[in-house]
């Protein structure tokens, strides 16, 4: 709505300037097709024209990328236009006849365009790009998708260098590459409203799923451009996030946190907080000394005990637990060749977790966030550990009022959610439907 323009289509990202470059359709679908400028708070800088190339299309620019040092890259029907690192104040944009990779410029051969790149692998619009500042060997390459097709890694001069096949029915709207992970995002299948990460296997040619799935803040909507930034949206200076666009009523550019660091406190973004048997205890209470708590409360020692033993001791003390449940506690060890077990998590790394625990204050926690908490309380049936966590959760909900409560989980192990994975999921659903 700030734009009067509600045709926008891709996205691009300039760290240097920290300014956002959105491309868009022409006002009334016509010509001149148009680049919107807005900086860090969403206001809007300012807006140019499209250049002639892309203005004689019917839809002009689609996804935009950069790289490392300001360039900014456009996709097309004709290909990826270059430009230079933006002036301010900004007027407008200047065409590059080079590249700028990690082994120095990389020069512009063979198109129409001095500063435009063409493949000929590539026959369709360049719908999402993104671009990789030490792909091919340090001189730079380009990812290219358009809908379901194979995703393309170009050559600055256009050569292909890598087709990687649709295996996982994607339909690429927006390209973003994870500089920190080295993997890439597809803004991908049609309004079904999700991103999601693929790690880069150029050995093999394929794109592999890692997992990690975002769904889009309108999800009903079409989706549009997509790209990387490095230290966050914010300027906390930290960590990273992804920014798209949403093609909706109206459109809107949406940012996604990619991961949180040291020494940021996200206390404040949950829309929903679950303790999950945990949380509301206060360790120091119980231990004033943290040389106390870690001896009471160490694990075992369990580096080099067979694999028969701890299936063992499982089906006794888990009898009552579904299958997935008991796997997933095995999932927790290594099994070695010899059939002894190495936990994944060292007993270095489990004393670094036991520490945070003891140094937690609920109190505290509960006042740095203002989303609603619910605390999973597994009830082993011990009457004296009941009326201990009882006493800490009434104190939090005094505290925090209607926005904290507790489920109780009769007879439950710790690990509740392996034990009872389909009342804590009624319980979890039950939660955010309440608060939606």
């Amino acid at each position: 709505t700030i734009t009067g323009n509600n045709l926008q289509l891709g996205i691009a990202y300039e760290a240097l300037s920290g300014l956002f470059f959105t491309t868009a359709r022409g006002v009334g679908s016509a010509p001149p097709h148009q680049i919107y400028v807005f900086d860090a708070t969403g206001a809007l800088v300012t807006q140019f024209d499209q250049p002639a190339s892309s203005n004689a299309t019917t839809w002009g620019y689609r996804d935009g990328a950069s790289n490392l040092v300001g360039q900014l890259f456009f996709g097309w029907d004709g290909g990826i236009d270059v430009y230079d690192p933006p002036q301010l104040p900004l007027t407008g944009l200047t065409p590059a006849t080079t590249v700028l990779a990690a082994n120095g410029p990389q020069a512009i051969v063979g198109a129409a365009n001095p500063n435009t790149i063409q493949s000929p692998a590539i026959t369709g619009t360049h719908r999402a790009i993104a671009y990789d500042f030490f792909g091919n060997g340090g001189n730079g390459s380009f990812f290219v998708g358009n809908f379901g097709g194979d995703i393309f890694e170009i050559a600055v001069d256009g050569t292909q260098l890598h087709q990687y096949p649709n295996n996982d029915a994607w339909s690429a709207y927006g390209l973003a590459l994870d500089t920190n992970r080295n993997t890439l995002w597809i803004n991908s299948t049609p309004n079904a409203g999700m991103l999601k990460e693929y790690t880069i296997d150029r050995v093999n040619n394929d794109l592999v799923p890692t997992g990690l799935v975002i769904e889009r803040d309108q999800p009903g909507t079409a989706q549009g451009g997509l790209d990387f930034v490095d230290n966050g949206l914010d300027g906390r200076g930290c960590g990273s996030d992804l920014i798209g666009v949403d093609q909706g009523q109206p459109d809107s550019l949406v940012g996604y946190r990619l991961e949180l660091w040291d020494n940021y406190d996200p206390a404040g973004e949950p829309r929903l907080v679950v303790g999950v048997d945990g949380g509301f205890i206060r360790l120091k209470d119980h231990y004033p000394e943290w040389e106390a708590c870690w001896e009471e409360l160490a694990p075992p020692v369990l580096e080099g005990v067979p694999l028969q033993r701890i299936e063992q001791w499982l089906a006794q003390s888990a009898a009552d637990w579904p299958e997935e449940g008991r796997r997933g506690t095995l999932a927790n060890f290594i099994v070695r060749e010899d059939g002894t077990i190495s936990p994944r998590l060292s007993r270095n790394d489990h004393h670094d977790v036991l520490a945070g625990l003891w140094r937690h204050e609920p109190a505290d926690a509960l006042l740095r966030t203002t989303a609603p908490v619910r605390f999973f309380v597994a009830d082993s049936g011990d009457a004296d550990r009941r009326v201990q966590r009882r006493s800490a959760i009434d104190a939090l909900v005094v505290q925090g009022g209607s926005r904290v409560d507790a489920v109780w989980f009769e007879g439950a192990h710790h690990d509740v959610h392996a034990q009872r994975p389909d009342d804590v999921t009624a319980a979890l659903l039950e939660f955010a439907g309440h608060h939606s």
